[in-house]
């Protein structure tokens, strides 16, 4: 692999960047963990961000966008993609093409879902199915930076039914000693409630809140925090 050769021509377009596929694997059944290692045109990302990605289905370019799923600080230059492997009809095709050892094209990294600098004392995620991949952006890079503050994560199942990322949530809550996740179970505590943020995080009226799901769960929190004057606190994907 002629990596080091990359690194002098940009690209045309707004993927212009070359990427090399380095893992592949799966987090659920329809949901791929896919870790590339970019060219040194790549300048980084912060947590919440997301990329486009181009691959060539059939000879035909196609592009997507991605959340970044790792740590802004990880070490070794890698980033990680959250890829949905099922929807459009040529999906399969698109993620079939992403391989170890594979070339894509990689845009840079986009978006103003960002947590605030400095670090909020008391900080509130919510999130409902692959919502949450954006948010473990978020609690990878405040555990590489050994925050102190106060985190609550509260999840939703969404339409998938499933936690993507479950063993790594658990992992982070058994090593950062303020964390708190929920998982809410809409069928035994119902819809969206004051009642559930007060279960996992009863500062949140002093916390700074992140919220990336389906327009259900979105309208419900952002009316809520309308209703109670707390929409300057929160932030939507």
């Amino acid at each position: 692999m002629a990596y080091r050769s990359w690194n002098d021509h940009a690209l045309p377009g707004d993927c212009d960047i070359l990427a090399e596929v380095v893992t592949v694997g799966r987090v659920t059944r329809d949901l791929l963990s896919v870790v590339l290692r970019p060219s040194r045109r790549w300048r980084g990302f912060r947590a919440g961000q997301y990329v486009r990605l181009a691959v060539r289905v059939d000879g035909v370019r196609r592009t997507r966008c991605f959340p970044l799923a790792g740590s802004q600080h990880r070490a070794d230059g890698r980033i990680e993609l959250a890829i949905r492997a099922c929807g459009n009809p040529w999906l399969a095709g698109y993620t079939a093409a992403i391989r170890p050892g594979t070339v894509l094209e990689l845009s840079r990294a986009r978006g103003g879902f960002l947590l605030p600098q400095p670090r909020p004392r008391h900080l509130l995620l919510i999130g409902a199915g692959y919502g949450v991949v954006p948010l473990l952006s978020m609690l990878r890079t405040l555990a590489d930076e050994c925050h102190t503050g106060a985190v609550a994560l509260l999840h939703y199942p969404g339409a998938c039914g499933e936690v993507p990322y479950r063993e790594e949530l658990a992992r982070l809550r058994d090593t950062c000693a303020d964390l708190r996740i929920s998982y809410a179970d809409p069928g035994r505590h119902g819809p969206f409630s004051p009642a559930h943020l007060l279960a996992v995080a009863p500062w949140y009226p002093e916390a700074e809140t992140y919220l990336c799901g389906d327009v259900t769960l979105t309208e419900a929190v952002r009316r809520m925090y309308r209703d109670t004057a707390l929409a300057h606190r929160l932030q939507r994907a």
